[in-house]
């Protein structure tokens, strides 16, 4: 086309204006290109940029997961791990507030055991009608839950209310282990829509399967070192218990040991009083003056004590003032726990304890005080036979000493045997008629002691009363002794019967008749 027009008698300028207008149109070409070019490259650039930002959060929550499972594992303190938890999970999702819920394995209810910037009055607000139906949504099907956009249909009554503002973006997961539901991790955010993102839900999935294996394991061991703590104690119990046969030191010792060692700071050891059939005060920790010195509680009637007393099982009362026989003493009490003592299939006492709080024992309590009571009812009962021993040994000793000053008194000689002729007792009177001192007899065979008497009927006489065909024996002998000469004695020998009726031996009375002898022949 460019020949044809070289070769037309044209005019030069028309050329020119055509070869610039094909430029122009090519380099409209080449800017066209230049732009998509462009276009595509920023594109590309922005996927990059997305795809960079989006590994870079990645590894951030990777991260942070790695750090926080490291710390947990590491964590044995249940309130630790929890609180290493809730400030993982907001540091990382950007949420606003939070807390964690856990069941209460014994009474089976929920709990809330942390919060961040939320509290219980506002949990249980009409603001927070959606929170928790997502998170009863998250406890019924096990299923963790994201949502970005909740409706605020209920603002105005919660702002009426001083509430504050429905949440506007909600992110709660389970905590499960084992297959079992342990508890929920609830965050959120009150301003903004769509705060969380279904990486936000991987991550914090992830991460709760973490924690929920240390909040097991921290109650596994805080269980374990609970029961090493009460198994030291209850230890410690039984040694401090067996140590002294007092009384009263033993009972101030037992309350003493539910103070400092199980924190049971208002406690009391109440006994039975079999003949008004009531239980009275022994001893008290925490208990007002007037309490102590006048307090009693009919058995079967009345107070929580009474009625264990008379049921003979242990009872925790959660709520003191749902209980109709309670009988307050102490003016603060909310709940009461009491065991009884027994020995054998007989109550002898109760052990009670009390607390301000309501619910304050449970079932590890009732478990502690009720082996503090079998412990404390053994040392007591043997205290008890301790000191009613001490007495009648008292007694004894008193009775056998007024017993040998009047057997030392008798102007007879009086001597025992048992059943084997062993002397076991030898008055003064005896020693001075025989010329033998006590100690040299008793604990000997007769035989052996008074071998002077053989050949005189005295032998004879005393087996025959051992034998019991003739429990009562009397003679008139005349013998020599090694100290005195020839004595004329009268023996009386009698059989030494026990309560059942059988022999325990010879009971010989000794009168010395020298001296009336001597008289009646001088005459």
């Amino acid at each position: 086309m460019i020949m044809s027009l070289r070769e037309s008698p044209v005019d030069g300028k028309l050329q020119e204006e055509l070869e610039l207008s094909y430029l122009e149109e090519q380099l409209a070409k080449s800017r066209e290109q230049l732009l998509i070019y462009a276009a595509d490259l920023a594109k590309s650039f922005a996927a990059d940029r997305r795809k960079t930002k989006e590994l870079e959060e990645k590894h951030k929550r990777l991260t942070a997961l790695y750090e926080v499972s490291r710390t947990l594992n590491s964590v044995l303190d249940l309130e630790g791990v929890l609180n290493l938890a809730m400030d993982a999970v907001m540091g990382v999702t950007g949420a606003e507030r939070g807390f964690a819920m856990l069941l209460d394995p014994e009474s089976d209810e929920w709990l809330i055991t942390l919060a961040r910037h939320i509290d219980r009055q506002e949990i249980e607000s009409p603001s927070f009608h959606a929170s928790r139906e997502a998170i009863e949504e998250v406890i019924a099907t096990h299923t963790p839950m994201v949502t970005t956009n909740v409706q605020a249909d209920q603002d105005s009554t919660a702002q009426a209310d001083g509430v504050g503002a429905s949440p506007r973006s909600i992110l709660c997961v389970p905590l499960v282990i084992r297959e079992q539901l342990t508890g929920v991790i609830y965050v959120d955010n009150r301003m903004e829509t769509g705060t969380f993102n279904t990486q936000d839900l991987d991550f914090l999935t992830a991460f709760a399967d973490q924690a929920a294996i240390a909040i097991e394991n921290a109650r596994l061991y805080e269980n374990v070192t609970a029961r090493m703590r009460e198994a030291t104690a209850l230890y410690r119990v039984s040694t401090r218990l067996m140590r002294t046969l007092n009384l009263d030191q033993l009972l101030e010792d037992i309350l003493e040991v539910l103070q400092r060692a199980f924190g049971y700071l208002n406690c009391a050891l109440l006994l039975v009083d079999e003949d008004a059939e009531e239980l009275y005060i022994k001893a008290a920790r925490g208990y007002p003056p007037e309490i102590m010195a006048a307090g009693r509680i009919k058995i079967g009637q009345e107070g929580v004590t009474g009625w264990v007393a008379a049921n003979k099982v242990a009872l925790n009362v959660p709520d003191v003032t749902r209980a109709p026989p309670y009988v307050q003493w102490v003016k603060e009490t909310r709940s009461e726990m009491a065991v009884p003592m027994l020995v054998g299939d007989k109550v002898i006492g109760v052990l009670d304890a009390q607390s301000p709080e309501v619910n304050a024992f449970n079932e590890d309590d009732l478990r502690v005080l009720s082996s503090v009571a079998a412990q404390a009812a053994i040392a007591i009962e043997r205290a008890r036979l301790y000191e009613e021993t001490r007495q009648k040994m008292t007694e004894i000793a008193t009775m056998k000493n007024y017993m040998d000053n009047i057997f030392a008194s008798i102007a007879s000689g009086v001597i025992t045997t048992d059943i084997e002729g062993r002397i076991t007792t030898f008055n003064r009177a005896a020693e001075a008629i025989l010329g033998i001192p006590s100690e040299q007899a008793v604990g000997r065979l007769y035989q052996d002691v008074l071998d002077f008497f053989k050949g005189t009927p005295f032998p004879s006489l005393l087996e025959e009363a051992k034998t019991f065909e003739r429990p009562h024996l009397a003679s008139e002998i005349e013998l020599q002794l090694p100290q005195r000469g020839k004595v004329s004695l009268s023996l009386d020998l009698s059989t030494l019967k026990d309560q059942a009726g059988r022999p325990l031996g010879v009971a010989i009375v000794i009168d010395d008749l020298t001296e009336k002898k001597r008289l009646e022949a001088e005459r």
